[in-house]
Formats: structure tokens, sequence, C-alpha cells
């Protein structure tokens, strides 16, 4: 299936700088449902599987380690923005700053290039408006837990 081997490329990229947790686990949801699993002390990725459990995957129980760290209570306000503007709003190097004013008034993104040349790093700036408004009143999506 095709959307799991996508579904375990995402997960995998929280693999890449912890050395103790150098691996993507398996897991079942609490309806059933298989999902892939990974974290690097900084970031904890998972993704539903679609369909059939993988043939030859147990579940592996890591998500108990996690849990701790999933939010319980609602959040303050979600923002829908376009992933493509977001992806090329943030920098390639270092690190990014996100300032969030309300669900209908934008996301602003300020982050550090660093030049390769003597003088040294450049700031940059993005305002990315929502998506359309109607999405807010949506539930949000699936979670592990």
């Amino acid at each position: 299936m095709e959307l799991n081997t996508k579904a375990f490329d995402f997960v995998e990229k929280a693999t890449a700088n912890y050395k103790g947790l150098d691996k993507v686990y398996f897991d079942v949801d609490k309806d059933g449902k298989g999902f892939y699993l990974a974290a690097d002390g900084h970031r904890f990725y998972a993704a539903r599987l679609e369909g059939q459990i993988p043939e030859g995957e147990k579940p592996q129980g890591k998500l108990s380690q996690y849990k701790q760290f999933l939010p319980r209570e609602e959040p303050v306000f979600t923002i829908v923005v376009n992933a493509r503007y977001l992806r090329e709003a943030i920098p390639t190097t270092g690190e990014v700053r996100l300032a969030f004013y309300g669900a209908e008034r934008g996301l602003e993104v300020y982050g550090t290039l660093t030049a390769r040349c003597k003088e040294g790093e450049r700031e940059t700036y993005a305002l990315i408006m929502p998506c359309d408004p109607n999405y807010y009143k949506k539930p949000l999506d699936w979670r592990p837990d």
C-alpha cells in the first residue's frame, strides 16, 4: 500500500537525531487502527495506516511512553494554512519563531538564514494568511491516544 509507505517515510523523519529511539514503531490506537510512530526527544510523529494492518506488524506498545506529552486540554485556537506556503516560509537552517494572533488573522513566521558568506545571518519574515474560515468549525482530526 503506497499510503502506508508514505506514512512510514513521514514518521521515519523523527528518528534522525536521537540515539536511544532510532527506529519507527508500530502500534494500534483506541479504535483498533494501526499507526506508525517515532520520536527523537524534540518531536513526535505519528501517521495512521490505511486499510488492513500490514502483515507481520505486531503492536509494540510504545505509545504509552509518549502519552504524557500529548496535550489533554482543548487548544486555545486552531489555524489552517497552506502547507506549501508554510514550508517555503521556514528557513532550511536555524530556528523559527511562529507568532499567532488568532484563527482568522494569519501566522507570522520569523526565521534566520545562515548565509554562507562573511556577512553572517539574514533575518526572514513571512505572513501566511489562513485558509477557508469555515474549516475552523470542523473537529480536529485523528491523533494517537
